[in-house]
C-alpha cells in the first residue's frame, strides 16, 4: 500500500540556473521541510530534448508534470522537484529530480552543466543517464575525455584533505547512487557479432575496454574505467521510437494504445526497476535522510559552488549534522518545555514535580534521538540536558515561590485567633504556656490537614515555629552561620530545596563539623580520620614517656576515637591503616606500646550498647529486644551494607558476641 506522502500536484524548481549562478528556491526548500520520511531520490540527467521529463512523469505517476515541450529549445531550467509517495515502499517519499537539458547550444556558458551533473549525482540514491540513439553515438558527451563523468573526481571531494592527497575510486563508489542508462530511440537490433545479447549486456560491452596502449586508446578507455569504477551497480533499458515523428509534439497526451507496444513494455519495466531496486538515499554510516535532510544537503552543496569550492561530501554531512542537531535540541526542548507548561498546576509536591519533569525529559530526548545523527560526542545531547535542567530549576523556583505564599498566608489566617490572644496577654497569664501549647497544635493540625500546600510546608512550619520562639525573646537566627547537609542515598535522587530562614536559603554543603566530628554527606570518615595528625608537637617535646603518653592519651587519642562508636564499623580499611600509622608513629616516638585505636572503639561501642539495652528511658530502647531465650538480641534485618555497619545493628551484633 503507498505510503501518505507530501501533497505536490506539480513539480517545482528546486534549483534555479540564474545568470549569476545557481541557487536555493526556498518554495521548495519549505516543501522538503515538512518531509519527516525516508526518501528515495531518482534523478535524471541527459542531453537537451531527448525525453527525460516523460519518464519521470511517468515515474510520479502522471502523464504530465514536468515539462515535455515540442521544439529544439531546452524547456527545464536548473534541477526541478516533485515529491510524491512511493508507490511501493511504505511511509516513504519518492522525490524525483528532473534537470536541465546538457549541451543546450543557447546557453553559452555550459560551466553550470558540470555543476548540474554533479549535483544530481550528490543528491541522488538512483541516478538516470538519458541519451538518444546508441550508447557509443549519442553517449559522447558521457564517453569521451572532457565529458561529465571524467571530471567527477574535479567536481566532488569525499573527504576534506588538508595536504591535498588524492583520492580512489573506491571511496566514491560508497557514496554515490545506482546507475541506470537508458537509450531512447534505439533503432537497431540487440545483437552482437550475430548474438542475441540483453540489454545490460550491450551496456557492458560498451564500456568494454580496448587493449593496447596509445593515445586514443588511452582516450577510449578514460571515461569507461570512470563509470565502471564509480558505477559498479549499472543497469540499461532501451526504448524503442515511442510514435511516429509527427505526433511527437502531442505525446504526453497521447494513450498508450497510440504509443509503441515495445515502448509501452520498456516504460513500465523501467519504472518497476526503479521502484523496486532504488533504495532510500543514505549518508556515510547508514543514516537515512529525510525530505528535511536532503534539502539542507542541497543548500549546502550550491553555497559550496557559489562560493567557488567544490563540494565535499564529508563537510556537508557535518554541516547537515550540526544543523539537524541543533534543530532536533530545540525541537525536544519545546516539547519539554510545553508539556511542563501544560501539566503543572502550581503549587506541585517534589515528587509530582519529578515524575513530570522524567516523563516530559524522556519525551524531549526521545524526540531528540529520533531526528538527530552522528552526534559522536553527544554534544548537542548533553546541551539538551543542560537545558532541560536550567529550565527545570526555573520551574522549581516558581514551585517554591507559589508554595511558600500559600504557606504563609495559610499559616497567617489560621493563627490569627494566636495573634489576637497574645495581643490580650492571655498567654501571659497563669496557664498561658498549656494555652498557646494547645492553640499551636490546632493551628498546626489545621495546617497539615489542608490539601495542596507544595514542597515548603515542612521546612516553612519548622523554621516558623522556630522563628517565632526567636522574635518572641528578641533573638535572631544567624542563616550565615547556619548549615544544611542533605543526605540521600536514593538511586534517583531529587533535586533538593533547600531551607529558607527570613526569605535567605540556607548553605548546603557537603560536610560539617558537629561536636568535634567531621560529617559528610556520602557518611564517610575519611576527611574525620585524615585531618587528626598532630604528632609533630611530640617530636618536640622532650619529656618522660610517661608524660608523653598522657599527652598522647588527652590530646591525640581523645580526637582520634571521638565518636568511634558511631564510626568504627564503617571506616574503611584505608581509613583504618591511616589512623594505626598514626598510633605506630607515636609508639616510636613515646618508646612504649599504646593501645590499638581499633579495639578501644570496639570496646567502647559495646560500653555504649550495654548502657542503652539496660535503660527503658532510652529513645531506641525497643531496637534493643531480646530473644524468647533471653540469652541473644534480636538482629536487625539491614538490606544495605551502609545501615548494616552503622550503630544499632554493629552494638547488637557486638552484645550477642559477648554473651
Amino acid at each position: 500500500m503507498a505510503s501518505q506522502g507530501p501533497e505536490m500536484t506539480s513539480p517545482v524548481c528546486l534549483i534555479e540556473n540564474t545568470a549569476s549562478g545557481l541557487q536555493m528556491n526556498q518554495e521548495a526548500l519549505e516543501i522538503l521541510s515538512r518531509i519527516e520520511q525516508p526518501v528515495v531520490v531518482v534523478a535524471i540527467v541527459g542531453l537537451y530534448r531527448t525525453g527525460k521529463s516523460y519518464l519521470m512523469n511517468k515515474l510520479a505517476g502522471q502523464k504530465s508534470g514536468f515539462s515535455l515541450g515540442s521544439t529544439i529549445q531546452s524547456h527545464t531550467k536548473g534541477i526541478w522537484v516533485w515529491c510524491v509517495p512511493h508507490p511501493v515502499k511504505a511511509d516513504h517519499t519518492l522525490v524525483l529530480l528532473d534537470t536541465e537539458g546538457l549541451g543546450d547550444v543557447e546557453k553559452g556558458d555550459t560551466k553550470n552543466d558540470c555543476w548540474i551533473f554533479a549535483l544530481a549525482i550528490l543528491l541522488g540514491s538512483s541516478f538516470v543517464y538519458n541519451s538518444r540513439g546508441t550508447i557509443d553515438n549519442q553517449g559522447e558527451h558521457f564517453l569521451n575525455t572532457d565529458g561529465y563523468v571524467t571530471e567527477l573526481t574535479d567536481l566532488i571531494k569525499v573527504k576534506s584533505q588538508a595536504d591535498n592527497e588524492e583520492e580512489d575510486d573506491i571511496h566514491y563508489v560508497r557514496f554515490f547512487p545506482n546507475f541506470v542508462w537508458a537509450v531512447r530511440d534505439f533503432t537497431l537490433e540487440l545483437k552482437i557479432e550475430g548474438k542475441d545479447v540483453t540489454q545490460d549486456e550491450y551496456l557492458e560491452n560498451a564500456l568494454s575496454l580496448r587493449k593496447g596502449t596509445g593515445k586514443k586508446v588511452s582516450d577510449y578507455n578514460l571515461p569507461r574505467q570512470c563509470i565502471r569504477n564509480f558505477f559498479p551497480t549499472r543497469k540499461c533499458f532501451v526504448f524503442v521510437p515511442p510514435t511516429a515523428p509527427e505526433k511527437m509534439k502531442n505525446m504526453e497526451f497521447l494513450p498508450e494504445t497510440e504509443l509503441c507496444p515495445t515502448f509501452v513494455q520498456a516504460t513500465r519495466e523501467f519504472y518497476h526497476y526503479v521502484f523496486q531496486q532504488s533504495d532510500v538515499k543514505k549518508l556515510k554510516g547508514g543514516h537515512k535522510v529525510t525530505g528535511r535532510m536532503l534539502g539542507s544537503l542541497a543548500t549546502t552543496y550550491v553555497e559550496t559552488i557559489r562560493s567557488g569550492a567544490v563540494p565535499c561530501l564529508e563537510n556537508a554531512v557535518i554541516a547537515m549534522a550540526q544543523i539537524e542537531n541543533e534543530s532536533a535540541a530545540r525541537e525536544g526542548l519545546t516539547a519539554y518545555q510545553e508539556g511542563m507548561k501544560q501539566s503543572l498546576n502550581f503549587p506541585e509536591t517534589q515528587e509530582e514535580l519529578s515524575q513530570k519533569h522524567a516523563h516530559w525529559e524522556k519525551q524531549a530526548l526521545e524526540i531528540f534521538m529520533k531526528r538527530s545523527f552522528k552526534d559522536e560526542n553527544h554534544e548537542h545531547q548533553n546541551n539538551l540536558a543542560e537545558e532541560i535542567m536550567r529550565h527545570y530549576v526555573s520551574i522549581v523556583e516558581m514551585n517554591e515561590t507559589s508554595s511558600i505564599q500559600i504557606c504563609r498566608k495559610l499559616l497567617e489566617d489560621e493563627s490569627a485567633f494566636m495573634v489576637q490572644k497574645l495581643q490580650a496577654g492571655v498567654y501571659a497569664s497563669v496557664g498561658g504556656y498549656e494555652i498557646y501549647c494547645e492553640d499551636r497544635n490546632v493551628v498546626v493540625e489545621k495546617f497539615r490537614a489542608t490539601p495542596r500546600k507544595g514542597v515548603k510546608v515542612s521546612n516553612l512550619l519548622c523554621v516558623t515555629t522556630l522563628e517565632r520562639p526567636c522574635d518572641k525573646n528578641n533573638l535572631t537566627l544567624n542563616v550565615e552561620k547556619t548549615k544544611e547537609l542533605v543526605i540521600d542515598f536514593r538511586k534517583k535522587q531529587l533535586i533538593h530545596i533547600p531551607v529558607y530562614i527570613k526569605n535567605t536559603a540556607v548553605e548546603i554543603v557537603q560536610s560539617t563539623k558537629f561536636l568535634g566530628v567531621n560529617v559528610t554527606n556520602n557518611l564517610t570518615w575519611s576527611l574525620h580520620t585524615s585531618s587528626l595528625i598532630f604528632l609533630r608537637r611530640l617530636k618536640r617535646a622532650h619529656l618522660s614517656k610517661s608524660v608523653l603518653t598522657t599527652f598522647y592519651r588527652g590530646t591525640i587519642e581523645s580526637v582520634l576515637t571521638s565518636s568511634s562508636s558511631l564510626w568504627q564499623d564503617s571506616c574503611s580499611a584505608s581509613d583504618w591503616k591511616a589512623l594505626r600509622k598514626v598510633v605506630r608513629a607515636a609508639e616510636r616516638i613515646i618508646g612504649a606500646p599504646l593501645p590499638n585505636v581499633q579495639d578501644l572503639a570496639k570496646q567502647r561501642c559495646l560500653a555504649r550498647a550495654v548502657r542503652n539495652s539496660r535503660d527503658p528511658t532510652y529513645p531506641a530502647s525497643e531496637l534493643f529486644s531480646l530473644m524468647p531465650s533471653s540469652r541473644r538480641y534480636r538482629s536487625l534485618k539491614c538490606r544495605t551494607t551502609r545501615f548494616k555497619n552503622s550503630f544499632f545493628p554493629t552494638a547488637i551484633r557486638l552484645l550477642n558476641e559477648a554473651f
